[in-house]
């Protein structure tokens, strides 16, 4: 962008009815809102369903990614803008998760209920060795072997993994760099153990050590949370399980409903 541009908007995909109970699903890193088709068919019935691309992903990857608290902020604007009442439920995966619990923390009010999926929430030591492996990453996430290698990790269907090696290969090193820093840096936000929103905390049992004892501080340290390790499960809880998902997605959002 050109000194005086304005950044452009985030591309959100809306479907459901304006008026009906907001629900906004946030994607994980390297990814874009297309992982959450099955989600959107399946809650656009009866909501209203926001699903954002966030920056430097999908058809946001004008903008670079900055941080997880600039996510928020924009997604906090989305929500104000385009939901009646000015509130939603967030659903969110991986670093989408971590947007989530900002956006929980800083921004309560605006949301009904939450589900936290995958979220990593405590620093991983990586430190110096950052640069060199944003070094070594960003050009193999330009790799077909490899990123075929991701999607089967993430259990991508097959016709979606020309979405995701688009999406992979339009990153930006700047919005790579900014991943990998918030992802390995992210700490819970002190706000997070005053808020009362109800919040869904999942992952699967398979996922990393730091990364389940992550969602048992998150859930320990809510004031209202309930917790579910999903067995046999890795990283794309969404994607692996989507009946599933959406059935205890449903289950949690009937019973935190709040009448504004």
């Amino acid at each position: 962008m050109h000194p005086g541009e304005r950044t452009p908007p985030l591309y959100v995909d809306e479907s459901g009815t304006p008026g009906r109970p907001g629900l906004l699903f946030v994607h994980g890193g390297g990814v874009a809102g297309w992982m959450w088709e099955h989600q959107r068919a399946h809650f656009s019935a009866d909501h209203h369903v926001l699903v954002p691309d966030l920056p430097g992903h999908g058809r946001s990857a004008e903008q670079a990614y900055t941080s997880n608290r600039a996510a928020a902020e924009a997604l906090a604007e989305l929500i104000a803008q385009r939901t009646d009442g000015g509130r939603a439920s967030v659903v969110g995966f991986s670093i989408g998760a971590q947007v989530t619990i900002e956006l929980v923390s800083r921004f309560p009010h605006l949301v009904n209920s939450a589900v936290i999926v995958s979220a990593l929430a405590r620093p991983v030591r990586v430190g110096p060795l950052l640069p060199g492996l944003m070094a070594v990453t960003a050009p193999l996430a330009r790799n077909r072997l490899f990123a075929r290698a991701q999607a089967r990790a993430l259990r991508l269907p097959d016709e979606r993994f020309e979405d995701y090696f688009r999406d992979s290969r339009a990153m930006s090193r700047p919005t790579l760099a900014a991943i990998g820093r918030e992802n390995f840096s992210f700490r819970i936000p002190e706000e997070w153990d005053v808020q009362h929103v109800p919040s869904l905390i999942m992952a699967g049992d398979r996922e990393p050590k730091a990364l389940l004892d992550s969602v048992r501080e998150l859930h320990r340290r809510a004031a209202d949370s309930e917790l579910y390790v999903a067995p046999g499960l890795g990283h794309g809880i969404p994607l692996q399980t989507p009946d599933d998902f959406n059935a205890r997605v449903r289950t949690w959002l009937d019973r935190g409903r709040r009448v504004a």
